[in-house]
């Protein structure tokens, strides 16, 4: 399970904030206060689906965040409270924003493809210096917890 940091108060406003006037700056339309949270799920590139099987069928789990399927579920459970609802939805969302970047880096970072140009590797410049840092040479790199002597036969790792 992934650790998040925390995040002051002070991000998330901002975040939101930051959210809404790109929402309004490529819809054209104004956010008042009852927030378009379904369409803003739209916006951020994920689905939208209520349920009541599975594991939505216990009615405190109110939604889910499916990262890998861009699918944000809401807990039919909840179209009778609609305000629950878009607080529930406006969560998600939440995690979409402050959330996902972040395991989208970690990813990134465990799944290196590097190359053997010239004597030299380009990567990432964070993981460049922490490979720096571990006395890896240009022709070695850590790939899935190994250390790869590279070649000219296996130049993509």
């Amino acid at each position: 399970m992934t650790d998040f940091p925390h995040i002051p108060k002070i991000n998330i406003e901002s975040a939101t904030q930051q959210l809404l006037k790109d929402y309004h700056n490529n819809t054209g339309k104004a956010v008042s206060a009852t927030t378009p949270v379904f369409e803003m799920i739209e916006f951020l590139g994920y689905d939208l689906d209520f349920r009541s099987d599975g594991f939505y069928e216990d009615p405190n789990n109110l939604g889910g965040l499916h990262i890998d399927e861009k699918l944000v579920v809401i807990n039919e459970n909840l179209t009778e409270q609609e305000g629950r609802m878009h607080f529930t939805a406006a969560h998600e969302i939440g995690h979409i924003k402050l959330h996902v970047p972040i395991l989208m880096e970690q990813r990134a970072r465990e799944n290196i493809l590097c190359r053997l140009e010239k004597e030299h590797i380009t990567l990432f410049p964070k993981v460049a210096a922490r490979l720096k840092n571990e006395n890896i040479t240009p022709n070695t790199i850590r790939h899935g917890g190994k250390i790869i002597q590279l070649n000219k036969e296996n130049t993509h790792v």
